[in-house]
């Protein structure tokens, strides 16, 4: 059977292409579009849907969830709190961190913050920062030897970085660590300061405390002990003196 076909322009681009029969001269259109601009876009020509970007929030109750900055937002103005900025960039899940805190918490901790940095400007016996690492399957031992250690880089005016690593699951001997060493810090006066966890590490510093200013530091140590432990807060290991 014969057939033609012929080609009828419609409107700029878009033409149809009729087939006639040679019996009956009945015939089918087919319509295209001589525009690529004009085709809807179809497999990789489709443009992806880019990702809303996510932060960690701790709520007051240290519970984490990811969410977007704007759902946080809506739950803190529902909640009549501040959302406050701990880490801009999480090393392990690459996205900020922020902590949900009443006005009062903080402006209680920027207050005492501030305190702490003018308190260490104005002393200038604190030497240079030392930096002890310990593993959660360390022997008793080995412990003492560290700890010894810290208590002589206090006594020397030295600030000493901590941090305690552990495998997962495991995070109740390193939670014992860190109490043996507050512990052994109280009879000289080693200021325990700043706990963070987070992943696999618990971070903490330890100051020598100031003499003339004792009250200071007293006061200053309940304040840390509550308002300075934001739980699971991603932590940058550091390597200086190693106990495993």
């Amino acid at each position: 059977m014969n057939k033609i076909i012929s080609a009828i322009l419609i409107k700029n681009n878009f033409c149809a292409l009729r087939t006639v029969s040679n019996f009956n001269n009945l015939g089918k259109y087919a319509f295209y579009c001589t525009s690529k601009d004009a085709i809807p876009a179809t497999g990789e020509d489709r443009k992806k849907t880019k990702p809303i970007p996510k932060i960690t929030l701790i709520d007051t109750d240290q519970k984490m969830s990811v969410i977007t900055m704007e759902q946080a937002r809506k739950i803190a103005d529902k909640r009549n709190l501040k959302l406050i900025n701990i880490v801009d960039l999480d090393t392990k899940s690459s996205r900020p961190v922020y902590k949900l805190m009443s006005s009062h918490e903080y402006h209680a901790e920027e207050l005492k913050r501030r305190e702490e940095k003018k308190f260490a400007k104005s002393q200038p016996q604190i030497k240079s920062e030392k930096l002890l690492s310990i593993g959660n399957k360390i022997t008793d031992h080995d412990l003492m030897n560290g700890i010894n250690r810290l208590k002589k880089w206090i006594l020397k005016m030295h600030e000493v970085r901590t941090v305690i690593s552990f495998e997962d699951g495991d995070v109740q001997k390193a939670d014992k660590i860190y109490a043996k060493i507050e512990k052994e810090m109280k009879p000289i006066e080693g200021r325990v300061l700043q706990k963070r966890v987070k992943g696999n590490e618990i971070r903490f510093t330890v100051m020598p405390t100031i003499k003339k200013s004792e009250q200071h530091v007293k006061g200053s140590t309940e304040h840390d002990k509550k308002f300075l432990e934001p739980n699971n807060m991603n932590v940058q290991q550091v390597r200086s003196a190693h106990l495993i």
